[in-house]
């Protein structure tokens, strides 16, 4: 006998094999005397994953809930990390869709026919209840943003040199924000920074979008005022993987910009360090001239 481990985290149950049959792939429950299982094929509902490669007869253990190892077709249709699974001829996993059963959500993508991926089995659930929810926002606290430099002191309530401040509002009046200083005829670059781990829920590597909504404030300025975003994650903190240049906001009108975070094999978990820079550049000195950032959210597919 061949011996194919699938390396679950969690313990199997127990179960007699009707056939000889090959680890990490789907299969069903069956028998009448006793519990038998065998491969789950085409447009059946499987109960979970064998761990290893067992003889007819003998007992196999099936993994029911955990993440452990599939062999899967991924060459007709692609399979992507977040996509639900179901059984094909002879147990083998691919994608599934809308209406379908599926008993397993994937963690590494697939374009080919015969790879073992890595899963998480889950408990057979129509996909339509399943579909990943894309873009949905988490909320980075004006509050929480820091000394990009001194991670332990919060925004100053004046802007310094290189320290945007944290200009608190009144409460039923205005909002909190985030606010440069006066530049007016002069140069500014200055900053803060915020850490946001990414959540369980977060599909591991899919979109991570940096949202923050800026402007202008009183007068815009006669060169130039753009926000960048740096951002490092705790897998790699010396890799920038903000893949969008410095924008512009430099306009009365506060409007959202969009930063693309690059999600290669980001996962539940990391944490991601962001810094913003902001930086206005004028020489008239036509009137006050701040920069303002009203709010900060990142935009994640999650699971459904």
């Amino acid at each position: 006998m061949t011996v194919q481990t699938t390396h679950f985290t969690k313990a199997g149950d127990p179960a007699k094999a009707s056939t000889d049959l090959v680890g990490g792939r789907f299969v069903k429950y069956g028998g009448t005397d006793e519990l038998t299982v065998s491969y789950a094929d085409a447009a059946e509902t499987a109960n979970g994953i064998i761990g290893s490669a067992t003889d007819s007869g003998l007992t196999a253990t099936i993994h029911r809930t955990g993440r452990g190892r599939l062999e899967v077709n991924g060459s007709s249709v692609n399979i992507a990390p977040g996509d639900y699974l179901k059984p094909s001829a002879n147990g083998i996993g691919v994608k599934a869709s809308t209406g379908d059963v599926a008993t397993a959500v994937a963690r590494e993508a697939s374009t080919a026919s015969g790879d073992e991926i890595a899963v998480d089995v889950i408990t057979p659930t129509v996909v339509a209840s399943l579909a990943n929810q894309l873009n949905q926002p988490y909320v980075l606290p004006i509050e929480g943003f820091r000394i990009h430099d001194d991670l332990d002191s919060p925004l100053p309530e004046t802007a310094a040199t290189d320290d945007l401040a944290i200009i608190e509002g009144v409460f039923g009046t205005s909002a909190p924000k985030i606010q440069s200083l006066d530049f007016g005829g002069t140069s500014t670059t200055a900053y803060a920074r915020i850490r946001f781990a990414l959540p369980p829920e977060y599909v591991g590597g899919e979109a991570i979008t940096l949202r923050v909504n800026a402007g202008m404030e009183t007068t815009i300025a006669d060169t130039s005022a753009t926000l960048d975003a740096e951002v490092y994650s705790s897998d790699d903190p010396s890799t920038d993987i903000c893949a969008t240049d410095a924008q512009s906001i430099n306009n009365l009108t506060a409007a959202d910009v969009d930063f693309t975070i690059t999600p290669t094999g980001k996962s539940a978990g990391d944490v991601l360090d962001v810094r913003l820079a902001f930086a206005g550049v004028d020489a008239g000195n036509a009137g006050v001239m701040t920069g303002a950032i009203n709010s900060a959210k990142v935009l994640l597919t999650i699971d459904g």
